[in-house]
């Protein structure tokens, strides 16, 4: 069997809402939304180096290992906690790029700024009609010319369809990087179904690797570890899949890195939701990976699946989701169960051996937690 990775949902009776992004009003005609893409350092608080222990991130030299003195998850990009510092691609700070909402048919311009010291990019935005405005698919040296590094560019199109979508570079590998964010569309008011809550679920897979092209030129030529080539990933049916090779999997940017030798892992810290008991909940689950598929579940709930790709289908009740890279499912969940922790797994399909599987955790929490406070 493949390796399974998790996330928890908690139940509060707290108003769910993403704490990082940027939302358009439904009043505006049109939404200006600034970003600033930047090359950032993970585990690292500012200048800091950050150490692991016990769930909790401290800096490097710490004595005092008390929750008083740690330092916040959200201060630090984590990815899966791996100790040496792995470059990659923050936008306005944020590791993935910040949750743009806007509604549909609104005018969008978005003003990009490229402060990296030596690489061009772009910005494509993924599931956009782009009707009447084709220049603005942000696809480097085909739609436009890439921004150069001090430069910046505005890109200015009607957002349509609704639905969940997403942005991510069109540079070379910059989106393995981090360069990559959800962009929802939101129907008009009294034009979709009504929520007690929005969760966006981005997962990928994730190397260590300092940067994007040379994990594309070991998936061109072959990996080697140790002086030994490892060889190509296969499905569960044993069909090959790639060289590209990854150690852990994200979910929003957090995850944590298991050593396969003595299947234990780091303690990085996870992404936690909290929903309240009885709520219906939209989750917009969206694929920004390279190469590996996933599948989607939440332990002791099934998943009542809305849509594909941004548009509504028949909806369908499953145990699980499978999704590739690029794609996106929205899927509802209620909140009826009793109060507890319940895991989110994302789950690899990929076997890294024919006789052995690779193992992946995705660690995230989908929690249950009444209003004593209970976890």
């Amino acid at each position: 069997m493949a390796g399974a990775g998790f996330c928890r949902l908690i139940f509060s009776l707290s108003t769910l809402a993403l704490t990082w992004g940027w939302r358009c009003s439904v009043e505006q005609d049109v939404c200006d939304v600034w970003l600033t893409i930047e090359h950032r350092a993970t585990m690292m608080d500012t200048s800091t180096l950050v150490i692991i222990k016990d769930g909790l991130l401290f800096p490097f030299d710490a004595v005092n290992f008390t929750i008083d003195n740690s330092i916040p998850k959200e201060k630090v990009i984590t990815a899966d906690g791996y100790q040496e510092p792995r470059l990659v691609i923050a936008v306005n700070g944020s590791f993935p790029a910040p949750t743009l909402e806007v509604y549909e048919h609104q005018t969008v311009r978005v003003h990009v700024r490229n402060n990296m010291a030596s690489e061009t990019t772009s910005l494509h935005f993924h599931g956009m009609f782009q009707r009447g405005t084709p220049w603005m698919d942000g696809a480097g040296m085909v739609t436009q010319c890439p921004i150069l590094p001090g430069q910046s560019f505005t890109y200015q199109f009607t957002a349509e369809p609704a639905g969940t979508n997403w942005y991510h570079s069109h540079m070379g590998g910059q989106m393995t990087m981090g360069l990559a964010g959800p962009f929802i569309v939101h129907p008009r008011p009294g034009s979709g179904r009504s929520y007690d809550g929005d969760v966006v679920l981005m997962v990928q897979d994730w190397n260590h690797e300092w940067k994007a092209a040379m994990s594309f030129l070991k998936m061109q030529y072959g990996m080697y570890v140790g002086g030994r080539k490892v060889s190509a990933s296969r499905n569960l049916s044993g069909a090959k899949y790639s060289n590209f090779y990854f150690q852990s999997g994200l979910i929003n940017g957090r995850g944590r890195f298991h050593d396969a030798s003595n299947n234990t892992h780091n303690g990085a810290p996870l992404e936690i939701f909290n929903v309240s008991p009885g709520g219906r909940y939209r989750f917009r689950v969206i694929h920004s990976g390279s190469v590996y598929p996933f599948k989607i579940s939440v332990d002791g709930h099934q998943l009542t699946v809305v849509a594909s790709d941004s548009h509504d289908i028949e909806h369908v009740l499953a145990d699980a989701v499978i999704v590739t890279p690029g794609e996106r499912y929205d899927f509802e969940v209620n909140a009826t169960r009793d109060v507890d922790n319940y895991w989110i797994r994302a789950e690899s399909l990929e076997v890294r051996h024919p006789s052995l599987p690779f193992i992946l955790h995705l660690p995230l929490t989908f929690s249950l937690v009444d209003g004593l406070g209970k976890v």
